[in-house]
């Protein structure tokens, strides 16, 4: 049964008519006079331990609904813990164009650099490369083998090659809404010595895992075969340090006697050619596809879904499908990753 608290008015007047009941004299209660401020002053902290028990009951006693610091102790009766941001981190090449940025190599032992979307990154050198770490952790300072960066200092005049597979692994602090799922997904599925449930929790506490598939029997009896996508919808096929970081993570929690094989799917880029009345929408488009090749990893895709995405990302504007033109099928392993957009 629900309980609705009263309003800040009522509380004032309730306040107010026993505080009359007590003092006749009805001079104690014209506007200004001390009781009358009394009894405001005192229904508002009652209106705040009141709206304050509300959020409590409402947010906070039970784990589907609670929050921050509430969450994470419920979280932790589990065993489970919030999983920290990450920094990206890859290698670097730097090939002076003169003496004084060849003599700047030389003498400067950490390297400042900017992306084209404006992270700042740390580099130092390690043998014919340098290591290069994002200044902050999260999605946003991952940035491809292709990509570009910018030296800080002005004195350095140097080509800069990104190594394969560029600055990868950053992500973000889980969400409270991450560690909510994981924990419900917890408590409907106790551990049981190694089920699927066991892995998809155990991979869970790492950041950057999203959709995860596990295969028994991957290299026969007794070995079991791990693939997944990160929760970056930007870059959903994890790096060769994210499959090896869960790897170990993994290795340290399996059964004695279970063999795990961690590896990424194999990446289908889907091609789409689309006429659009006008451009208003193209970036809507480019992020609906995205979403929906990371909301079905795997799956078919039939066309008619794709005409449904589209009819609902440009509402009433006229659009034309022209490629696929038949329904997008997988391999076994294989994820469909959006690839070009041509625009007619």
């Amino acid at each position: 049964m629900s309980f609705n608290y009263p309003t800040l008015k009522e509380l004032s007047e309730q306040i107010l008519g026993d505080l009359k009941e007590e003092i006749a004299d009805p001079r104690f209660f014209l506007p200004g006079s001390p009781l009358y401020g009394l009894s405001y002053a005192l229904s508002g902290a009652a209106f705040m331990l009141h709206t304050h028990i509300d959020h409590v009951g409402k947010y906070q006693l039970l784990p589907d609904t609670a929050q921050g610091e509430e969450l994470e102790r419920w979280a932790h009766l589990f065993e489970i813990t919030r999983a920290p941001a990450s920094t990206a981190k890859g290698q670097i090449g730097i090939h002076p164009l003169d003496d004084e940025s060849l003599k700047l190599l030389k003498t400067q032992s950490t390297l400042e650099f900017l992306s084209s979307n404006g992270k700042l990154y740390q580099a130092q050198p390690n043998g014919k490369n340098y290591t290069c770490l994002a200044k902050e952790s999260g999605f946003e300072s991952n940035i491809a083998a292709n990509s570009k960066l910018f030296s800080v200092d002005k004195n350095l005049k140097a080509e800069i090659q990104l190594v394969e597979p560029g600055i990868v692994g950053g992500s973000p602090l889980q969400s409270d809404e991450e560690l909510r799922q994981t924990l419900l997904f917890r408590l409907k599925h106790p551990p049981r010595g190694g089920t699927q449930s066991d892995y998809i929790l155990w991979a869970k506490e790492k950041s950057f895992v999203g959709t995860i598939w596990i295969e028994p029997a991957y290299q026969g009896p007794g070995s079991i075969g791990i693939s997944f996508l990160t929760t970056d919808l930007n870059t959903p096929i994890p790096s060769q340090e994210n499959v090896a970081t869960l790897q170990a993570h993994l290795d340290l929690k399996k059964p004695i006697g279970t063999r795990i094989d961690v590896y990424a799917p194999i990446e289908k880029r889907i091609t789409f050619t689309i006429w659009t009345e006008t451009q208003q929408f193209r970036e809507a488009i480019q992020k609906s596809l995205k979403q929906m090749l990371f909301s079905q990893p795997g799956k078919p895709i039939y066309r008619s879904k794709i005409h449904q995405i589209l009819a609902q990302t440009v509402r009433d504007e006229r659009y034309e499908l022209h490629e696929p033109t038949q329904d997008i099928e997988f391999q076994k392993g294989e994820v469909g990753v959006l690839g070009e957009i041509r625009w007619k």
